[in-house]
């Protein structure tokens, strides 16, 4: 007898007693104090004992409306057209919240800051499917990829208020590095690898490390051998890139000369 929503929203009507057969249909008419709004019919070919689904038209306004349910024979260009008694469901038109105008800064590849939010939001990164509550000022999100985005909703009371509509944040993720090079060690000290084909957009690691280091020219100097992660930094809404791997080698001694010797031993110059 009584239901709720907001605009676009789906209403759900349990039913029992539809008629069925040829040309029967669900319809629903919405009215308010000055008559009937919208009309439309809303399912075909039903059981007699069900549920039905239709969407608030997105332009009504918010309100107390009669929903008036009823079964209907449309006989197409036939002359008559008959109908059930109407059902009469009493329905509130709840007003969306506003809006949320979050702001997403990327720290990773998949991860970053939600600002400007607060306690009666929450978000979403998987499209939607399931939501997070907000419990601050910010908010830390993982999980974060360029295909799913960001879903930010002020959440409704559902007596006075629904769900506000939902901001989309797009984010994007930077191209992974390409064009990289670098010198292996030339000395026992294992200490003056090079990357090369590098800028200031960019940060590395050693794999072994969780801390990036940020790029600041064209050239990474004074490396250890070993293999590192390279990959363009996350900039507001654009994540991080995926890493490229480049591994410096080490220095290997090649001997020089002939041996020498004294009464303790032998030994070839590196």
């Amino acid at each position: 007898k009584t239901a709720s929503g907001a605009p676009g929203d789906t209403v759900t009507l349990h039913y029992t007693g539809a008629a069925t057969g040829d040309n029967e249909y669900i319809s629903v008419i919405l009215a308010d104090a000055s008559g009937v709004q919208y009309y439309g019919r809303v399912a075909w070919g039903a059981a007699a004992d069900g549920t039905v689904e239709f969407f608030l038209p997105d332009d009504i306004a918010a309100g107390t409306y009669t929903l008036y349910a009823f079964s209907e024979q449309y006989n197409g260009d036939y002359m008559t057209d008959y109908a059930s008694a109407l059902q009469e469901i009493s329905l509130n038109v709840l007003p969306k919240e506003t809006t949320p105008q979050a702001v997403f800064t990327a720290a990773g590849d998949s991860s970053g800051t939600l600002s400007d939010v607060d306690a009666s939001m929450k978000y979403s990164t998987d499209g939607g499917a399931s939501w997070t509550d907000i419990t601050g000022a910010t908010a830390t999100v993982t999980g974060v990829t360029a295909d799913k985005d960001i879903q930010v909703v002020k959440k409704g009371d559902g007596t006075a208020t629904a769900d506000s509509d939902v901001q989309i944040i797009d984010v994007t993720q930077a191209a992974i590095p390409a064009g990289l090079g670098k010198t292996d060690c030339t000395t026992a000290a294992q200490n003056d690898g090079t990357v090369t084909g590098v800028d200031s957009t960019m940060e590395y690691r050693l794999s072994s490390a969780s801390e990036w280091t940020s790029i600041s020219g064209n050239t990474v100097s004074g490396l250890a051998n070993g293999t590192y992660e390279v990959r363009v930094k996350a900039n507001g809404t654009v994540l991080a890139s995926e890493v490229a791997t480049v591994t410096i080698g080490a220095h290997t001694c090649a001997a020089q000369g002939d041996w020498q010797h004294d009464e303790n031993g032998h030994w070839n110059t590196c």
